[in-house]
C-alpha cells in the first residue's frame, strides 16, 4: 500500500481551510487534474462526492464519503472506484498566530493490472501537488478578503 503525506503552514484558519477543502464542487476550477466533481449527498457531518481525475489519456473517476468535523478534520473512505483500498484525511490544527497547519495522510493500492499501476503513478503524482494547489487557491481567495 503506497502512503503519502503531505503539510504546509498557512496563515488562515483550520475553519477557512476547512471550508476550501470541503468545497469539492470548485476542484475542478484550480486542481489542472480534476476533470470532473459532482456531490452524490451532503449533509452537516458527511458528503460523498465523485471526482473524475486524470491527465493525458489516463482518466478514472471514484467516489468517497468524507466524514467532517468541522473545522479539525475530513476523513475519507472509499465507496467506488479503482482503488483496491483507499483512506485518507485532511487536518487542520490551529496554531497559536492565527494561522494553521494543513496536513493531507492519505493510503491507497490498486490492482496489479499494468494500467492500474500506470494510474496509481500518476495519482500518487497528483496527490503530491494537491497541498500546494489548496495552498495557492487559499492565497487566491482568501489573501484578498480585507479583515473585519
Amino acid at each position: 500500500m503506497r502512503s503519502i503525506r503531505r503539510q504546509h503552514r498557512v496563515p488562515y484558519t483550520p475553519e477557512q481551510m476547512f471550508d476550501l477543502v470541503n468545497n469539492v464542487d470548485a476542484y475542478p476550477d484550480f486542481l489542472h487534474w480534476c476533470r470532473s466533481s459532482s456531490v452524490e449527498r451532503i449533509s452537516d457531518t458527511e458528503v460523498v462526492a465523485t471526482l473524475k481525475v486524470g491527465t493525458g489519456g489516463i482518466h478514472r473517476s471514484f467516489t468517497t464519503r468524507n466524514r467532517l468535523t468541522r473545522p479539525d478534520e475530513i476523513t475519507m473512505e472509499l465507496v467506488a472506484g479503482p482503488f483496491d483500498a483507499f483512506s485518507g484525511s485532511w487536518v487542520f490544527s490551529a496554531a497559536a498566530d492565527g494561522g494553521c497547519t494543513v496536513e493531507l495522510n492519505l493510503a491507497f493500492e490498486v490492482s496489479a493490472a499494468p494500467l492500474e499501476m500506470l494510474f496509481a503513478s500518476i495519482f500518487e503524482e497528483m496527490v503530491h501537488t494537491q497541498v500546494a494547489a489548496f495552498v495557492s487557491r487559499a492565497h487566491d481567495i482568501y489573501a484578498s478578503v480585507p479583515d473585519d
